[in-house]
């Protein structure tokens, strides 16, 4: 691979150019609006900085930008707090109103076939729609649209359900459809076209 001196030069500029603190653009522009930069990491907990108190890790980078910075300790993405007492055996789920959420058997390898349904779990308590998406799961051929997208909506205050094809491809399959919290379970046989369920 190729780098020009050129694109360096231009990379080195627009860098200094945004480290540059303190330009007339920049005071305009941030005393205008907030600079904000959310930084949301995965499988890390909230003592797994050195801003946060690590004596062990190491992350001079982000104890330099929280230095400058405010931070923001305890926040949620919910509008509302929950707070339940449960055993060791017990996992709370939380799951919004409307939520259409598809359970496939356990399989050991994404090829594998398998008898039993898929489940689609739909949580009452508002409208919702999700987009049921699958491949062969060994190619690249999704790349080219080789896939068979199936859109599901729920319309909670008529207790309906609709399948219809979100795809140039279709399929035949069967889901076994779960109501929740009401625990009615309904099996249908979906070809490809539109199909509604009503409960």
């Amino acid at each position: 691979m190729r780098i020009s001196i050129k694109r360096i030069l231009a990379g080195m500029l627009l860098v200094t150019g945004v480290a540059q603190a303190g330009t007339p653009v920049e005071k305009a522009y941030s005393a205008e609006k907030p600079n904000i930069l959310l930084i949301i990491s995965d499988d890390q907990g909230y003592g797994d900085f050195g801003f946060m108190g690590n004596t062990v890790l190491r992350t001079p980078q982000l104890d330099k930008l929280a230095a400058s910075a405010a931070i923001f300790e305890n926040y949620s993405t919910g509008g509302q707090t929950v707070q339940r007492a449960v055993d060791l055996t017990t996992m709370p789920i939380y799951v919004r109103g409307g939520a259409i959420v598809p359970v496939d058997p356990i399989r050991q390898y994404t090829g594998q076939k398998v008898d039993e349904p898929t489940t689609l779990k739909i949580y009452r308590g508002a409208d919702g729609n999700y987009t049921l998406y699958d491949d062969d799961g060994i190619s690249l051929n999704y790349l080219q649209g080789d896939s068979v997208q199936t859109l599901v909506k729920w319309d909670d205050a008529a207790k309906k359900l609709s399948l219809e094809p979100a795809s140039k491809q279709t399929a035949t399959r069967t889901f076994q459809v779960e109501l929740i919290p009401d625990g009615v379970t309904k099996k249908i046989q979906y070809t490809g076209e539109r199909f509604e369920l009503k409960f």
